[in-house]
């Protein structure tokens, strides 16, 4: 059973673009889409599909799952925003991305993902098939508290202690990916200018 990586995608450039991207998504509902990478960069004709061939390919073991189409925005200057969130085994889908940016070569694809079972994150921007922008980190251990460490000698759960410990644990992990953030932020700001 493979570790799941899980992946925010946001798709964006003019109103067209972006509705045609949308609208040639094979859908299992409003929301649920069947496989990003599949619809758009399939595996070659006669290519054994397989693990190996599909990690050349896509970069990730097999196709997107659980993908879902979250919000449909406008951000700006005629400009539209598609965000996704779906999941990959074991890591992100770099490659299969690079192929779905080149098939729609006036769109940005802007991807963040995390690994916590290898405690990995990273975030990515694709163009016309090409990686303009690439950042990983190792993710922390976060440390949740487990109750039993905050048992007292009754064995009853010291609950205000606990409660100290699940909100640091919570405070770092918010604080780590707002900054994860802030980097994608930073570098689509600067892409911008160019």
């Amino acid at each position: 059973m493979p570790n799941w990586n899980r992946n925010e995608l946001s798709v964006s450039g003019n109103e067209d673009d972006v509705l045609a991207f949308i609208d040639g998504l094979v859908r299992q509902d409003d929301t649920s889409v069947i496989s990003i990478l599949e619809t758009y960069a399939p595996l070659p004709v006669g290519v054994d599909a397989n693990a190996t061939t599909q990690s050349d390919w896509w970069g990730c073991k097999w196709i997107d799952t659980e993908t879902t189409q979250t919000s449909y925005d406008e951000i700006g200057e005629g400009n539209f925003s598609a965000q996704f969130t779906f999941e990959t085994p074991w890591g992100p889908p770099i490659e299969g991305l690079q192929k779905v940016s080149l098939r729609w070569a006036n769109l940005l694809f802007a991807l963040q993902y995390r690994e916590e079972g290898m405690q990995f994150c990273g975030c990515n921007i694709f163009k016309a098939g090409s990686t303009l922008f690439s950042h990983e980190a190792d993710l922390p251990d976060f440390a949740y508290p487990e109750e039993d460490d905050f048992l007292d000698i009754a064995g009853e759960l010291d609950e205000a202690a606990y409660q100290v410990a699940t909100n640091y644990a919570t405070d770092r992990e918010y604080k780590f990916h707002d900054a994860q953030d802030d980097i994608l932020e930073e570098a689509l700001n600067d892409m911008k200018g160019r």
